[in-house]
C-alpha cells in the first residue's frame, strides 16, 4: 500500500479472495439446499407409502372371512370388508408401466351406498406382489377357502425391499370377540 491508498494490484488480490469465499459460501448453500430437497422428497414419499401400509393393514383387520368375494394371488387380491355400517368390495391389483415398473392400483365398491372408486397406490416401483402365509411358508398363491395367516406385501424399489406383513383375524378371533 502507498501513500495515496491501494494499488491495482492490491485491489485485484482483494476482489479474487473475495471472490473465491463467495463461490465457496454459494456452492455450499446451493448443496445443502439440494440435499435438504431431496431429503424432504424422500420423506414424503415414505410418509405416503407408510400411511397406504397403515390403511391396507386396517382393512385386511377388517375382511370378512366368510365372504365368496375373497381371492388372493402374487399380482391381485379380493376381498369383502365390513366396518361400521358399511360393506366394501375392495380389489387391489399389480399393473405393469411400458417401461416395466408396476403401479398398485384399488378399485373399492361399496354396497352399502352403491358407490364406486379407483386410485392408484404406489406408483413406479421394480416389483409389487403379495404373499400369503399358510401357517409354516410364505406362498404366492392362496387357494384355501380360509383366510391365510398373515397377507404381507413385497414392494422393491432400486435397493430398497419392503416386506410388510399383516396378521390376519381368525374366525375364531372374532366370534369371541363378539
Amino acid at each position: 500500500m502507498n501513500k495515496n491508498g491501494f494499488t491495482l494490484i492490491e485491489m485485484l488480490a482483494a476482489f479474487i479472495i473475495g471472490f473465491i469465499l463467495i463461490s465457496f459460501i454459494y456452492m455450499t448453500f446451493k448443496t445443502t439446499s439440494t440435499t435438504i430437497f431431496s431429503t424432504e422428497k424422500i420423506i414424503n414419499k415414505t410418509q405416503k407409502e407408510m400411511s397406504f401400509l397403515y390403511g391396507i393393514s386396517t382393512q385386511f383387520q377388517n375382511i370378512n372371512p366368510t365372504s365368496k368375494n375373497n381371492s388372493f394371488s402374487s399380482d391381485s387380491i379380493s376381498f369383502s370388508t365390513f366396518s361400521g355400517v358399511s360393506k366394501k368390495n375392495i380389489t387391489y391389483i399389480v399393473e405393469q408401466n411400458p417401461d416395466y415398473t408396476e403401479n398398485l392400483i384399488c378399485k373399492q365398491k361399496n354396497e352399502t351406498y352403491q358407490t364406486e372408486f379407483s386410485y392408484t397406490c404406489l406408483e413406479n416401483k421394480e416389483d409389487i406382489s403379495f404373499t400369503f402365509f399358510n401357517g409354516s411358508d410364505w406362498v404366492d398363491k392362496w387357494d384355501n377357502k380360509k383366510l391365510p395367516t398373515a397377507i404381507a406385501i413385497n414392494i422393491t424399489e432400486g435397493t430398497n425391499k419392503t416386506f410388510f406383513p399383516v396378521l390376519m383375524p381368525s374366525v375364531k378371533n372374532k366370534k369371541n370377540n363378539k
